[in-house]
């Protein structure tokens, strides 16, 4: 910075010449009456870099600056010097150390810092300040050196080296051959030098499971990859490790069509659990990748994985691409209603993942809402899934969805309240399902249902009865939701129903009295204390 000793001349304000030789309180009067904070020299100096030279009150002067008036700290003279450098030059480690804790940035100390700035000289005055800087790790276990090779170029590598730091010390990443091909500058030099000094690089991290090349496809340096690839870094791993699957996985089209010309036989792989290019890219990747992939002629027998789910069913994972991708799939002739194993169409996946884009997009190409399966329809396995946004969706679809009975006779308020919760059954309440209606088949009311509803049957019973149903209804069994509560043993469900009014007396047969002594004999959570007319539930003790 230059002389300042006719200050008028050089063109300062005063509070540039406040920040740099009076206080904090100075500097805030000059401010209340009005004094431009983000005034700048023709150098570009800021009144950061004039605080910088403040030793006694420029720290403090500095949070004031950034943190009330959010004064760029990062601001650059002409010279290309921030005012923490200038802090430093001036031995005004106060200040620089206020800045970089203002500077919430990844490095973890000043020295690191510079280091992932590129300026080895700045760096080396950090280091004559406070020498055990260099020693220190991040969180990822990373070094200065893992830093130099990511951000930094050969001669700070070699510096760092000859400070002492070990060119083969790893991170959880992996060693610096992991960090270089990030580095899109220098990664080439570093790579070179640090595999003439026989460092891997086809070594598998311990930590992450990634080889150097992961790193050089996922920034889609491709330049480096090839300089790799050219070093010995080997494109075929022969195990789970595919590159090419890695780029379409992260979307990466110019990365997985580079590999591809380097090696045709990995688009055909599958891996470790059984999917193929095809599914990687409907899951993660979008139109663009899909169709290239299509365009080198991958076989139909890759349209399905090992559970025979199709691309489709891959789709409903994929929130950011899914609707353009079905979009594409069914303009080819991919089937929308095509099932997995387990007799799942691409729509239930969808909702099931409530990724409601895509299940649209799917209705919209004419997937079939009709489930065809015999026992519960579309919303019904929403409902037993507990999945409330997708059974709103299916409902402003098709109202009339959640008006259909189960094969059992099961309305939809039976059935939320036998495996959802309380969310759900008011829902469905609200759409006039009668909460009293009996099941066809048994008899049971909506209370018999919420019996075995281990998760959440507990806390509907106070909604059911405020509704108007009867604690001591029967089913056709002449059993009620207590007797049924007690036989699965659903001791929470049993004590609501008993503070609710649920009638005792009326489980007092044989098979009854049998089940209380099988929860009182093998130490329940809960149990029964019982007279000839009452019971209450208790904690079992010791």
């Amino acid at each position: 910075m230059a002389s300042h000793e006719n200050e008028n001349e050089q063109g300062l304000t005063p509070l540039m010449i406040a920040a740099r030789d009076e206080n904090l309180e100075t500097c805030i009067a000059l401010l209340q009456q009005g004094a431009d904070v983000r005034a700048e020299t023709e150098s570009g100096e800021t009144i950061l870099h004039f605080a910088a030279l403040n030793k006694q009150h420029g720290h403090e002067i500095a949070w004031m600056l950034v943190d009330q008036y959010k004064l760029d700290l990062t601001k650059r003279d002409v010279e290309g010097n921030e005012a923490i450098i200038h802090g430093i030059r001036n031995g005004n480690f106060r200040f620089a150390e206020e800045l970089f804790r203002l500077r919430q940035c990844e490095a973890i100390n000043l020295f690191h810092l510079f280091i992932s700035l590129n300026r080895s000289d700045v760096a080396l005055l950090v280091h004559a300040w406070n020498p055990l800087l260099i020693r220190e790790v991040d969180g990822s276990g990373r070094n200065a050196l893992h830093l130099a090779a990511e951000f930094a170029d050969l001669t700070v590598c070699l510096m760092l080296i000859g400070m002492g730091i070990d060119p083969a010390s790893s991170c959880n990443f992996g060693t610096v051959l992991h960090r270089a091909p990030l580095n899109k500058n220098h990664g080439i030099e570093i790579i070179r030098y640090f595999v003439n000094l026989k460092l891997d690089l086809n070594e598998v991290s311990a930590e992450s499971g990634f080889l150097p090349l992961h790193a050089a496809f996922a920034a889609g340096h491709l330049e480096i990859a090839h300089e790799m690839v050219k070093l010995g870094a080997v494109l075929d791993t022969k195990n789970w490790n595919n590159f090419l699957f890695f780029s379409i996985a992260a979307n990466n089209y110019e990365s997985a069509k580079f590999i591809h010309d380097l090696n045709g036989d990995l688009i055909m792989r599958m891996n470790l659990d059984g999917r193929t290019a095809l599914h990687l890219a409907a899951e993660f990747a979008d139109a663009e990748m899909m169709r290239w992939i299509l365009s080198t002629g991958i076989g139909s027998q890759y349209f399905l994985d090992n559970w025979t789910c199709s691309i489709l069913h891959h789709v409903a994972f994929n929130r950011r691409f899914g609707p353009q991708l079905v979009r594409l799939l069914s303009s080819i002739g991919v089937d929308l209603n095509s099932k997995d194993e387990g007799q799942n169409t691409p729509l239930k996946f969808a909702l099931r993942a409530i990724n409601l884009d895509v299940a649209q997009e799917l209705l919209n190409h004419g997937a079939n809402l009709n489930s065809e399966n015999e026992y519960v329809n579309l919303l019904h396995l929403c409902i037993i899934e507990n999945n409330l946004e997708g059974a709103k969706f299916l409902h402003s679809v098709d109202p009339e969805l959640v008006q259909e009975l189960s094969s059992g006779g099961m309305n939809s308020l039976h059935l939320a309240a036998a495996f959802a919760d309380l969310k759900m059954c008011q829902w469905i309440f609200e759409l006039n399902i009668d909460v009293k209606e009996k099941s066809d088949e048994d008899g049971k009311t909506v209370l018999h249902c919420a019996a075995f509803n281990f998760d959440h049957g507990a806390s509907l019973v106070q909604f059911f009865v405020s509704k108007g149903v009867n604690v001591s209804e029967k089913n056709f069994a002449s059993k009620t939701a207590l007797h049924t509560a007690l036989l699965e043993k659903n001791i929470g469900f049993a004590t609501e129903l008993l503070q609710a009014g649920a009638e005792f007396k009326a489980i007092l047969d044989d098979q009854g009295v049998q089940e209380l002594n099988k929860i009182t004999s093998t130490g329940h959570s809960g149990c029964l204390i019982i007279d000839n007319t009452v019971a209450k539930v208790v904690p079992l003790c010791g």
